[in-house]
């Protein structure tokens, strides 16, 4: 174990992240988990994800679909640390990562959601519930969002089955996620799609008590909390709801600004017969020029694959 964590820590000083073997990943990740805990005693999945794929340096972080891969347990304590007082702090996470997994697509999330974007967009409405699709008109143009709340967009066959349907249909893209994979970055650039990186997840105000109670009594222990970025939506019924900032602000900067000018180049290039989209990542960026850039991509998109394959066995 310590001899791959310390390969793994070597190639890391010099080599992107998916370039570990199978076995050094899922040693030098353990590492990492251990590490974690050393600091915030317990931990669930959701808290887990977070940690790994967003928090820390960009070159040492990982994609959420590779923490499965990683390891099997769902929740996770200190070793040699017990007590009632560690194991109510665990029941109190566990409760609100299962509020967060009923309520992130819920229908009344999603109605939330659809009540920030529908004022940007004439004739909005909801179009899909599974993905979560809101279609209408922006500056004249057709849009499809499609929204991801507290998920990341990644390179998957349905983000580009998606991609596929609208070009067919001339509809420009919206994608709006918590994060987009790092991977989809030169790719969005060559099919001029654009997306929104919220960072939070958002929820019914409802879930803010769950989240909050997750502390123990010293004061001192600054990091014990559930670790994640969360936005919960203001319930107009509640006394200080006028006093709280909006909980849109990125949303609108989004659509305001950076949609509002550049749509319609963007679509142009969008709806254009020589721009291919084909319904997973190789073959699309096949269709790309035949440059080092473009070459290098398909390299590490391979590389990705073969190192899920690899924690797959």
């Amino acid at each position: 174990m310590k001899k791959l964590v310390a390969a793994a820590m070597e190639k890391l000083e010099s080599l992107p992240i998916h370039t570990l073997s199978g076995a050094e990943f899922r040693a030098y990740f353990e590492y990492r988990i251990d590490n974690i805990l050393a600091k915030r005693l317990t931990l669930v999945e959701d808290e887990l994800e977070y940690l790994l794929c967003e928090t820390g340096p960009g070159n040492l972080r990982t994609d959420p679909e590779f923490v499965p891969l990683i390891t099997k347990r769902k929740a996770f304590k200190l070793k040699d640390c017990v007590g009632p007082e560690l194991d109510n702090l665990l029941n109190k996470k566990i409760n609100a990562e299962k509020y967060i997994s009923e309520n992130i697509n819920s229908a009344e999330t999603q109605r939330l959601m659809f009540n920030v974007i529908s004022p940007y967009l004439v004739q909005a409405r909801i179009v899909s519930i599974e993905p979560f699709i809101i279609a209408g008109d922006f500056e004249g143009i057709p849009v499809s969002c499609l929204i991801q709340n507290g998920k990341w967009t990644l390179p998957d066959t349905g983000l580009f089955t998606f991609l596929q349907k609208c070009q067919e249909q001339k509809t420009f893209p919206v994608l709006i996620s918590k994060k987009i994979s790092g991977i989809l970055f030169p790719v969005f650039k060559n099919i001029s799609v654009l997306g929104l990186n919220t960072y939070k997840v958002f929820l019914p105000g409802a879930g803010q008590k769950l989240i909050e109670e997750v502390k123990l009594k010293e004061e001192e222990a600054i990091e014990i909390k559930y670790c994640n970025q969360f936005y919960f939506f203001s319930d107009p019924k509640m006394p200080d709801a006028a006093e709280r900032p909006p909980e849109t602000n990125t949303i609108r900067t989004f659509f305001e600004t950076i949609l509002k000018n550049n749509i319609i180049k963007y679509n142009a290039a969008f709806t254009q017969p020589k721009t291919v989209i084909e319904n997973n990542f190789l073959d699309t960026v096949s269709h790309f020029k035949k440059n080092n850039p473009n070459r290098n991509l398909i390299k590490n998109y391979i590389l990705r694959q073969s190192l899920i394959q690899s924690l797959k066995e």
